[in-house]
């Protein structure tokens, strides 16, 4: 559940921040806490937002508290929108993980920038005009990502997590496997590769990549998917993302994963 909403605080600039905080793994608002960000709506319509930044706590994987985040910055946003705030400039984005309050629950949060300084007025001829384009989305989930993929684009599997050095899934990873179970059943004509790369170490003596790889093939036809429809491959760490060795957790979480390459659809 949302939490209440802090008074704002001044910062540098004659900007001003505006913080919601979140219960855990949450990323919708409350009817409560709609009511409070409701009311600093009320009170700012006119304010002009610059940015819309999400945040969540350190627990759990630097991936999923990515995508966590950006859900959360998007939900706000889209609050904020639904009520006619300005946002033609604002920079709206997931930040992921933050440390900064010994409190972990008050890390969980997304902070609005804003200012309430008024523009100069600007005369311009109305044929003349343009229009703001909308800021892209900060977040597409699974579904999106296939029904606008192309034949050779490559997803990423979000929150597959494997035992450490082994191929076998940890329990964490059901949600994501059972939504990519639940697409293929409904886009018949949907074929895809199942693809595992690996982190840090500069060869993958084992297999490990493709091993994991197979563990995904396998549920999905332990649960229904025909297996012609699917293949799978290890490609070891031929294509990491960051350059191996890497510098940072968060950096081996991106290189160690698993993609599906769209193969017919």
């Amino acid at each position: 559940m949302l939490l209440l909403c802090l008074m704002a605080v001044g910062v540098a600039h004659g900007q001003e921040q505006f913080t919601v905080y979140f219960d855990f793994d949450i990323d919708e608002v409350t009817t409560d806490s709609d009511k409070n960000l409701s009311n600093w709506i009320a009170n700012h319509g006119n304010a002009r937002i610059q940015s819309v930044y999400g945040y969540t706590d350190s627990i759990g994987t630097t991936n999923y508290n990515n995508d966590l985040s950006q859900r959360r910055a998007a939900s706000v946003y889209n609050q904020l929108k639904n009520a006619a705030v300005p946002l033609a400039y604002a920079d709206v984005k997931g930040l992921g993980e933050s440390i900064t309050n010994p409190d972990v629950a008050k890390n969980r949060n997304v902070v609005i920038t804003f200012s309430n300084q008024e523009e100069p007025p600007v005369t311009v001829t109305p044929v003349l005009q343009e229009p703001v384009p909308e800021p892209k989305p900060v977040y597409k989930t699974l579904d999106q990502q296939i029904s606008e993929a192309k034949k050779g684009d490559k997803i990423i599997l979000q929150n597959i997590i494997f035992y450490y050095d082994s191929p076998l899934l940890l329990p964490e990873s059901a949600p994501m496997l059972d939504k990519l179970v639940y697409l293929l059943t409904i886009n018949g004509n949907l074929k895809i590769d199942i693809q595992g790369h690996k982190c840090c170490s500069p060869s993958d003596v084992t297999n490990l990549s493709g091993d994991r790889a197979k563990s995904v093939y396998q549920y999905l036809v332990n649960h229904g998917v025909d297996k012609r429809r699917l293949s799978h491959q290890g490609f070891g760490t031929t294509k990491p993302i960051y350059t191996i060795p890497e510098k940072t957790e968060a950096q081996r979480e991106a290189n160690r994963r698993v993609e599906i390459e769209i193969l017919e659809n």
